[in-house]
């Protein structure tokens, strides 16, 4: 069991090394599949034994061996950090190993394994560009969401087991895309009650920028309702159709699995096939945000796809409450700053000169309390 370990572990090093490149690649809009490492102060092109995570860093005295710049300490403390959160997956994998007895066996429970690494790196990549850069990418959510539902169509769990009313009603549909439906619907509940509650708070705020922070299947679907009013009608006769043929909770779940496809029609595909494009567009709505944005409800539906929408829910109500004590560390640390700086200045600092709003102006650090949150989430439902 201690082989699989240290084995597992060394490939979770891997996969934190592939955060830190997601953290200082992405937001640059840089390649970060097929570009090699480079060293940012001479632009040397790091060798393959100069790339190992942490084994690399201690090699080379945390020294480029071109130029002697100082190494970030960034990249082996996310790749420690990484390890730290992936460790229960690696001691639940490795016990899993010893009761496998076949080649498929290994097989599924390795890639059981991969797929969470990829949760928890795109998360933990998610969580450190929102600190940093006040955004939380598409190109990273909607990777999430594709890979969640691939994982819930192959790995069906009670996190998103099709309901009873599902199964009996698509009998003739095989199991394994029974729980590509219910995962569908999961995550199109969450996206669809996030959307409409950011419209409603944003038209309390903005009034005529309403849809500033809708997600772009939001805006698509209210733009076509406004210039076809066909499709209104038509989707008046569906619901009643379908509410006279199914039960009230039957059309219910059909309607959010339906809506969930219209999210990868309309939204995830397009902005997946045209990323560099959208983002390069100055003028483009998909990257702006005020405190709740496009990318946080899209956060939000990506940890529903994984861990089911009951779960992320309370995820989400806890990572208010993680973000409310990061704001709350960050006065206090710079309180104890303000008045260390007036003691030095040999002056007298009064509490009116100390600006709060200053401070938590446009600072909800909501995206790492969440990528946190999640991750500790997934660890506790882990068996």
């Amino acid at each position: 069991m201690l082989v699989y370990q240290v084995l597992l572990s060394c490939v979770a090093l891997f996969f934190g090394s592939l955060t830190g490149v997601l953290v200082k690649r992405v937001p640059k809009n840089q390649d970060f599949v097929f570009s090699r490492s480079k060293c940012p102060q001479c632009d040397y092109q790091l060798k393959w034994y100069e790339n190992i995570p942490l084994i690399s860093y201690l090699f080379l005295f945390a020294k480029c061996s071109n130029c002697k710049t100082k190494i970030p300490y960034f990249y082996p403390a996310i790749e420690l950090f990484f390890l730290l959160a992936c460790f229960p997956f690696v001691k639940i994998t490795a016990k899993r190993f010893l009761f496998a007895s076949q080649f498929s066996d290994y097989f599924l429970i390795l890639l059981d394994f991969f797929f969470f690494l990829f949760f928890i790196s795109l998360s933990l990549a998610l969580g450190l560009i929102d600190q940093k850069y006040k955004e939380l990418p598409h190109q990273l959510t909607y990777i999430g969401i594709l890979l969640a539902l691939i994982y819930a169509t192959l790995f069906g769990s009670e996190h998103y087991a099709p309901s009873v009313s599902i199964s009996e009603t698509f009998a003739f549909v095989p199991s394994v895309f029974l729980y590509l439906f219910s995962s569908i619907k999961q995550f199109a509940i969450v996206a669809f009650v996030l959307d409409i509650s950011v419209y409603f708070l944003n038209l309390f705020f903005f009034k005529e920028d309403a849809l500033l922070d809708g997600s772009p299947a939001l805006c698509f679907a209210q733009e076509k309702l406004l210039k076809n009013q066909k499709i209104v009608f038509l989707a008046y006769v569906l619901v009643v159709l379908s509410l006279v043929y199914f039960s009230c909770y039957h059309a219910l779940e059909i309607f959010f699995v339906l809506l969930g496809f219209s999210y990868l029609i309309f939204e995830i595909f397009p902005y997946l096939l045209a990323k560099n494009k959208i983002e390069q567009d100055e003028n483009s709505n998909v990257n702006k945000k005020t405190v709740l944005g496009g990318g946080d409800v899209m956060f939000v539906a990506f940890m529903a796809t994984v861990i089911g929408f009951k779960f992320s829910f309370l995820v989400f109500l806890a990572s208010f409450y993680l973000a409310f004590m990061f704001l709350m560390f960050k006065i206090i640390k710079k309180y104890f700053q303000f008045q260390m700086q007036a003691k030095t200045n040999h002056e007298q600092a009064s509490p009116e000169s100390f600006d709060i709003k200053a401070i938590l102006s446009g600072t909800m650090p909501l995206g790492l309390a969440l990528a946190i949150s999640f991750i500790t989430a997934m660890i506790v439902l882990a068996k």
